[in-house]
């Protein structure tokens, strides 16, 4: 961050520029977080809409290429993917509005994200998948068989792993339309695009992080601005609820924040959160009416 002259931090929350200087990369962050912690309890940064680097100003939501965003510290990715030819040989991945190629394949995507994961065993990535088009079962097909021929590279698992298990691996998070990998739940955080009772809504997910989900927190899209301009307020939002929970004695995991556009300060303020120790399992007995489980 830059600072006032009164000391007080600028945080810049909006990145448009597609090189990142090595002084910004955070290539082994998770590194410190203890083996017996589970991913779910991990403040984690993500992207939505991971690759959509293409198709103008009402379509783009990212503007650095996916071995710059692991290189900035991003561990959740989140793709839309299909087949709309039925010859087609290779699954592509596309916008998630108004389905323009991203000038990807998927086994591209992959190769990718495990030649880092090599480079960098201490990391994990977790990845979402959409399938879109007119052939989902083919497209389907053609994903069960690359991840056939990289199980050595992937958590199979359908329980949330600990760090222990999930470094240098591959996680594949459960969409409504790609029914493989761990259970992901909305954290509820946005209402009408803004941040809605923060430390509130930290409270609520605190027993989905015990291990039974990711929590993820989804960057909120409207029909009449532009991702660029909508980022700027909701990455504002999100640092600022980060800060606040970095500044408490008593910091609760965040889970999952997935953003468009993000700065460098905003994925350190997250990186730089506490991940949420170890608790025991949440009680499989429902909460009293008006009552949230506690780990």
């Amino acid at each position: 961050p830059r600072f006032h002259g009164n000391g007080s931090e600028i945080y810049t929350v909006l990145n448009d520029n597609p090189a990142l200087a090595p002084r910004f990369y955070n290539l082994n962050w998770m590194r410190s977080i203890p083996e017996d912690v589970p991913v779910s309890a991990v403040t984690m940064p993500g992207t939505h809409q991971s690759l959509t680097e293409y198709g103008g100003p009402l379509t783009q939501r990212q503007v650095w290429n996916l071995s710059v965003q692991l290189k900035a510290g991003i561990r959740y990715l989140d793709i839309h993917v299909g087949i709309w030819i039925p010859n087609q040989q290779h699954v592509y991945v596309w916008d998630g509005w108004w389905m323009i190629s991203q000038q990807i394949r998927m086994d591209e995507v992959l190769v990718i994200i495990f030649n880092f994961l090599e480079l960098h065993p201490s990391e994990t990535v977790l990845l979402n998948v959409e399938i879109h088009g007119l052939y989902k079962s083919r497209a389907l097909q053609m994903i069960m068989k690359i991840i056939s021929q990289n199980r050595d590279r992937i958590w199979t698992d359908l329980a949330v792993p600990t760090m222990g298990q999930a470094r240098g691996k591959l996680i594949f998070v459960k969409s409504s339309t790609f029914d493989v990998g761990v259970e992901k739940s909305a954290s509820a955080f946005f209402l009408d695009n803004k941040l809605d009772y923060c430390e509130c809504k930290i409270e609520q997910v605190k027993p989905q992080l015990c291990g039974r989900s990711i929590v993820v927190t989804e960057n909120p899209s409207a029909f009449f601005t532009t991702p660029k301009m909508l980022a700027q307020t909701v990455n504002s939002e999100i640092n600022k609820c980060v800060m606040q929970n970095k500044r408490s004695l008593n910091q609760g995991c965040l889970g999952v924040i997935s953003m468009n556009f993000p700065s460098p300060d905003v994925l350190i303020n997250i990186i730089q959160l506490r991940p949420s120790p170890p608790t025991e399992p949440c009680s499989e007995e429902p909460p009293p009416s008006g009552e949230h489980a506690v780990c």
